[in-house]
């Protein structure tokens, strides 16, 4: 990649530096992870962390299939590609927002408005195409038991676009995959937590993970949400 530069910072981090100076630090743990489960893997591995430099070298180019529209916390920093800022956003429910941005199988990039005058799109069409393309992008949606924590299931998909389930239409009550008083918690980019069951054991166990949130500089969101008349809303944990 012309004009990239890679410095080791330590044994797990990577300074990328871009072309235009922007720089981004880029973790091997995860990869490293997949390669203490497979050493056989570490080609294609490696291709993999390549690819991905590479999409965000050139930036994935916008189509009319693979716009998306993700969740990100409000006053998001800069963390895609390489370095573009925030360009089409509104209000999600909390402390979250929606970003319309563009979806690739290696990683994902903010939209920007010339990618909508190159589609020839209105802003207003391309949130509309954003949210109907979730149903193709997102994939199957699988919940999990989180680890080390019993009541809790995380909800995410293969793609990475797990959170942004909340925000297609309806959103939640009757006709949706979420009930009418169903709880959430986005903890991640790409995935939410609700709680195992409506059990009072289940329902103790989610209260204590958002009070732990709504406390930590470090969370993703701090503010719960619920399900009420059919839309998200933010919840305060009841004392406790």
């Amino acid at each position: 990649m012309p004009g990239v530069k890679v410095k080791a910072l330590d044994g797990a981090t990577l300074r990328i530096t871009w072309p235009d100076g922007t720089r981004k630090n880029l973790s091997m743990t995860t990869s490293y992870e997949y390669y203490e489960k497979d050493p056989g893997r570490s080609e294609e591995i490696i291709e993999g962390l390549i690819a991905t430099l590479q999409e965000e070298a050139e930036g994935t180019p916008a189509s009319r299939d693979n716009l998306v529209i993700i969740v990100r916390p409000v006053g998001a920093k800069v963390e895609l590609g390489s370095g573009q800022a925030i360009s089409l956003s509104k209000p999600f429910v909390g402390d979250m927002i929606q970003i319309l941005a563009v979806d690739s199988e290696t990683s994902i990039r903010y939209a920007g408005r010339d990618d909508l005058v190159k589609l020839k799109l209105s802003e207003a069409d391309a949130w509309k195409l954003g949210l109907s393309n979730l149903s193709v992008r997102m994939g199957k949606l699988e919940a999990v038991r989180l680890e080390g924590v019993d009541g809790l299931l995380g909800v995410g998909s293969e793609s990475g676009l797990g959170p942004s389930a909340l925000l297609r239409s309806p959103p939640c009550g009757p006709g949706s995959q979420r009930p009418e008083g169903q709880l959430a918690l986005v903890m991640a980019r790409d995935f939410f937590a609700v709680p195992a069951t409506d059990q009072p054991a289940s329902l103790a166990v989610f209260w204590a993970m958002a009070r732990h949130e709504a406390a930590s500089p470090d969370a993703f969101s701090r503010t719960a949400i619920i399900c009420k008349g059919g839309r998200w809303i933010p919840i305060a944990p009841p004392p406790g």
